[in-house]
């Protein structure tokens, strides 16, 4: 019986006289569902590495597709290879380590696709006694996908099932809908175990209601609802959950059992608080929930983490903003100055977005102009393609210092300006180099509280120059 235990076991896949597909894998999961082995099938066979030992009564075996590179990093489970078009047969170990499985279906890949998740992440500050709302930038943005109920209904406890009837038959007699009172937030990523009533804080729970719409439920789910078969209403509440998310609000301690969150990526808010991710999802499974975490005094701390059934994304549309509105009093304006080891210096911008490698600089260049040719030498790309956007009357240029700098030989620095075309392009003949002048100012936030701890920013600068006179002016660098 040992020798048996510790034997490799065989999977064979009688055909019937048929051909078995090719590209199909075998995919060994334990009763926790973590995956053991993975291996291709060769003419409707493989043998497995596994011992029959450690195949139990709650292994599973699911044949599918090869799992696409695109795929690295995210977590095998059964869902995941049932989602790509897997297909579970039943199995039974005999007595010589083999396990054979009578016929396959017809396997249909692929069964996805790509798909663009866009979105951004601003706050509203006090600034200068005005309210204004800024991006969120640098926050770590995690990217999950909601697993729908039909992967894992079967492992929910009846009780809960029935519970939740109960409920929804209340909800229809008594429509006037009441908040419960109920006391910690839940973690949502929590497993099935146990049948008990997870603590939730009432305040969260409560704000999660507010862009909630409960949409009057129609007749035909009403009267499964209210039937006296738990049969029926079992099986009105799995065909008809996608309307039932607002209600679920109502019950925090039904979440870990209805919903199952699979994070797929985690990516970085830009300087506009922008932030997208593109990844190969499944074609009728676009489910998308985002949270979010801040980096706050060097540590990061979740700062947006709303409940799934009031925040998903249900039927996600590929490419449309996921708009969060960040209300966690710990994030503060950002600032995008990248930091830059060394004595360097950067000029980094005309205003905020044009580089000198987005202004024309070919003199005979010309643009078409709703059917007018027009010259667009020292025009700019920064709203359209084409380098027709000219400059306005002021330029101000952005500089980035490395934090090498000043040192003892270099505390300052100048601009000087040739002009060597006049307004119609035509060569100016002894061009002059003069230094240019004006107020240079750094500008940075102070923050104050209130007398109900309500934080307030307000805008101040520091004077970076100019110092000297006429052509020997300087602006000093500002340390890091």
């Amino acid at each position: 019986m040992a020798k048996k235990a510790n034997s490799q076991v065989v999977v064979k896949v009688k055909s019937d006289g048929g051909e078995i597909q090719k590209g199909l894998h075998l995919y060994l999961f334990d009763e926790k569902e973590q995956l053991i082995e993975s291996a291709a099938l060769k003419n409707g066979e493989v043998k497995l590495k596994t011992v029959a030992a450690k195949i139990k009564g709650q292994s599973q075996v699911i044949i599918g597709p090869e799992i696409p590179k695109e795929f690295k990093g995210r977590t095998i489970n059964p869902i995941l290879i049932k989602k790509m078009g897997g297909y579970q047969p039943s199995i039974k170990l005999d007595r010589n380590n083999l396990i054979e499985i009578i016929g396959l279906p017809k396997f249909k890949f692929p069964l996805w696709d790509w798909c663009l998740i866009t979105g951004n992440l601003s706050k509203s500050f006090t600034i200068d006694g005005e309210n204004k709302v800024l991006p969120v930038c640098d926050a770590r943005v995690h990217i999950c996908e909601i697993d729908r109920i039909k992967w894992w209904w079967p492992r929910i406890p009846r009780p809960i099932i029935t519970d939740l009837g109960l409920k929804l038959k209340e909800i229809i007699l008594k429509p006037k809908i009441k908040f419960p009172p109920i006391p910690d937030p839940v973690d949502p990523r929590i497993p099935i175990k146990k049948i008990i009533k997870p603590r939730i804080n009432l305040e969260l729970a409560a704000a999660a209601l507010d862009r909630v719409s409960f949409v009057e439920l129609p007749d035909d789910v009403k009267r499964g609802l209210l039937s006296n078969s738990e049969t029926i209403v079992s099986q009105t509440i799995y065909n008809n959950f996608q309307l039932l998310h607002p209600y679920l609000c109502l019950w925090p301690w039904f979440w870990p059992y209805f919903y199952r969150c699979t994070k797929i990526a985690t990516v970085y808010s830009d300087c506009n608080g922008s932030f997208d991710y593109n990844y190969l999802n499944f074609t009728n499974d676009k489910d998308i929930y985002v949270w979010v975490e801040a980096n706050i005094d060097g540590e990061w701390k979740t700062v947006y983490r709303p409940h799934i059934p009031c925040h998903t994304h249900w039927d996600y549309t590929c490419g449309k903003d996921i708009n969060i509105s960040i209300t966690d009093p710990r994030v503060r304006p950002c600032s995008c100055d990248e930091e830059f080891e060394g004595d360097i210096a950067w000029f980094r911008s005309i205003g905020k977005n044009a580089t000198a490698l987005s202004i024309q600089q070919n003199l005979s260049s010309t643009a078409n102009v709703q059917g007018t040719t027009l010259k667009n030498v020292g025009c700019t790309n920064i709203h359209d393609s084409n380098q027709i956007n000219p400059f306005g009357s002021t330029l101000a240029f952005e500089l980035l210092f490395g934090d090498g700098l000043p040192t003892t030989g270099i505390t300052h620095y100048r601009w000087k300006k040739t002009q060597i075309k006049n307004a119609n392009l035509d060569d100016i003949p002894s061009p002059e180099t003069t230094v240019i002048s004006g107020a240079v100012q750094k500008h940075y936030f102070v923050i104050t509280t209130d007398d109900d701890n309500h934080e307030h920013f307000q805008t101040k600068s520091i004077t970076l120059g100019a110092e000297g006179t006429e052509q020997n002016i300087g602006y000093r660098i500002p340390s890091w």
